[in-house]
Order: C-alpha cells, then sequence, then structure tokens
C-alpha cells in the first residue's frame, strides 16, 4: 500500500518543485459504529509503519478520520482530507465508506485503495485498488461446492450490509447453473437469536 502511495507521490514531484513537505496520505478509519472494533488496530499498524518509514528517512504523515462506519461519514471526511488538507491518496475500510469514498477520489484524481468485500469502485474509479478478497466468487465457489453434491436445496445465511447482494449474486449464479433452489435468510449485527431464521430453514 505504502509503496503505491510513495510511487505515486514520486512521480508528482517529478512534474513539482521539490518540498520537504511531508507526503499526506488520508486515512478513513471506522474509529466509532458498529465496525470501530476494526479501526482501533488499523490505526495502531498505521502509527507502526509511519514509524518505520521516517526511520529509514522517508517523510510521511496520515491523516486518520473516522468514517463512522457509515457512508456519509466517508465521504465528508474524504471532502476535508482532499479539499483542506491536500492528501495525495486515500485508504478507506469497509465497503459502505469505500463506495461513498471512490466517487469523490475519482472526481478529484486521488488514487484509492480500500479494504472491502465490494467490487464496485473498480467498476467506477481507474484510480482504485482493492485489497479485500472478491466476496461474489467466494460465494459462488461455496454454492458451487453444494450444488454439484447434488443438493436439490440450497440455504443462504447472508449478513444485511452492504455487500451482501453481491453474495447474493454469487450464490444465486452457482444454484442456477446446478439446478437448486437457494432461499436466502438475512440477519443484521445485532441478531443474536437465530432461533427464527433456523426453523424457516427446516
Amino acid at each position: 500500500v505504502v509503496v503505491v502511495w510513495l510511487g505515486y507521490s514520486i512521480y508528482q514531484n517529478q512534474r513539482e518543485p521539490a518540498s520537504t513537505d511531508p507526503i499526506k496520505i488520508g486515512a478513513i478509519l471506522p474509529l466509532t459504529g458498529w465496525g470501530a472494533y476494526w479501526g482501533e488496530g488499523e490505526v495502531k499498524g498505521i502509527n507502526l509503519a509511519v514509524k518505520d518509514i521516517r526511520a529509514a528517512g522517508g517523510n510521511i504523515e496520515v491523516l486518520v478520520e473516522d468514517s463512522g462506519t457509515e457512508a456519509k461519514g466517508a465521504a465528508s471526511a474524504a471532502q476535508k482530507l482532499i479539499d483542506i488538507d491536500n492528501v495525495k491518496g486515500l485508504f478507506a475500510e469497509f465497503t459502505g465508506p469505500s463506495s461513498a469514498v471512490s466517487p469523490i477520489a475519482f472526481q478529484k484524481r486521488i488514487p484509492l485503495i480500500y479494504d472491502a468485500l465490494t467490487k464496485k469502485p473498480l467498476a467506477d474509479n481507474p484510480h482504485s485498488l482493492k485489497m479485500y478478497f472478491d466476496i461474489e466468487k467466494e460465494c459462488y465457489k461455496v454454492a458451487k461446492y453444494l450444488s454439484n453434491r447434488r443438493y436439490e436445496t440450497l440455504g443462504g445465511v447472508i449478513l444485511n450490509l452492504d455487500f451482501s447482494s453481491e453474495c447474493k449474486n454469487g450464490i444465486t449464479r452457482a444454484a442456477e447453473e446446478g439446478g437448486a433452489v437457494i432461499k436466502f435468510y438475512d440477519f443484521n449485527t445485532d441478531t443474536v437469536d437465530f432461533r427464527t431464521i433456523i426453523a424457516k430453514m427446516k
């Protein structure tokens, strides 16, 4: 990730006068909301990386903004980082925030690296790079494995988040290819009792 950002910055510096200012990178992380557990670790990792880069002679600054684990918060953070803080690259976490940040980054010609399940930013933004696995492809593989073993009915217990439609697309495609029937059962992040869902599946 850092190599990509630094490569872009070096390219920029070839066209601009040399500067002693640090290379600024914006990180839009889930520090509050349901994804806060993930963002806390990322901040620690960023701090370690910055320390190592500076120790090696690099001049870098990472500005962290909270997305609230929401698309709206991520979009506001991206606007601030680009328009006020003048970052040279962006990093975003999770599908909703990444999808919201991508068109903003594309409009401003700022490279975006994102860690999320969705593929949408890749299709909409040629300056984006995805770090996480392809959820549609992986869900397809699981469903294909089951349909190849002659299961006539498949059940998908799917977390109700913004990437779930891509997973469902993969499962549906595999089920159709294998002649199986697929039934989906959605649940939310705050669901703790799955007895109702299990009863429906029987």
